[in-house]
């Protein structure tokens, strides 16, 4: 136990020394003093843009994404008690990628819809790929096989639409890629107040998660 929560305050400390860089260096080197008054609402005009406007924003977004990944990583990890698991393999990505080529093709100048399409169809994605796997018999291996076989259908139909659309290229290229570019903490609100009730509802199951990966008999046991 000591070991634990050794490990994390090693990991906690590490992710704090790094925000604290994200915020003092780049194209613009600024003092960690400076980055701390401007945090406190004291520092000059050209460093509080800098810090609030440019690196504060890609920093929370940073932090948001990784813990999101993480999390769900773990939890894919845990139910399919594999090491290797990735959203991949349920249809998380071609899922969202496939929805996100749609919008591209049907809106290519509503650039702010694609988050929310590429989260419909993650969802969806895997919704079928549960549904599938349900009326199959809910075993991990026919998870893992029905998440395959409907990733290369999502993935070919993405082909198709950029056959079709090659104008929704762009757009879709950008949502493979990613990026923190042109954050700002207003379109972060969205996803934080996503991301952190989703954050909270898996570590009450933490418990359930940690009986999982002793095998599927050994909880229906407990």
């Amino acid at each position: 136990m000591r070991r634990r929560f050794a490990t994390l305050a090693a990991l906690a400390a590490l992710t704090l020394l790094a925000a604290a860089g994200s915020l003092a260096f780049g194209a613009v080197p600024i003092p960690l003093g400076e980055v701390l008054a401007v945090l406190a609402g004291r520092g000059g005009d050209v460093q509080s843009r800098i810090v609030l406007l440019a690196r504060l924003p890609r920093l929370c977004g940073c932090l948001l994404a990784g813990a999101a990944l993480a999390c769900s990583g773990a939890i894919i990890q845990g139910v399919l008690n594999n090491p290797l698991a990735a959203p991949n393999i349920i249809g998380v990505n071609s899922g969202a990628g496939l929805a996100t080529a749609l919008c591209c093709a049907a809106a290519p100048r509503a650039a702010h819809l694609t988050p929310a399409a590429a989260f419909l169809g993650a969802l969806a994605g895997v919704m079928l790929v549960l549904f599938i796997a349900e009326r199959a018999g809910a075993a991990r291996i026919t998870l893992v096989l029905a998440g395959v076989a409907l990733s290369s259908m999502f993935s070919a139909g993405i082909d198709g639409v950029l056959t079709f659309f090659p104008d929704a290229l762009n757009g879709y290229t950008d949502f493979r890629i990613g990026g923190v570019r042109n954050l700002s903490m207003a379109r972060l609100v969205p996803a934080f107040w996503v991301i952190l009730p989703a954050l909270l509802a898996a570590l009450s199951l933490s418990n359930e998660l940690d009986l999982l990966l002793l095998g599927r008999e050994t909880a229906q046991s407990l």
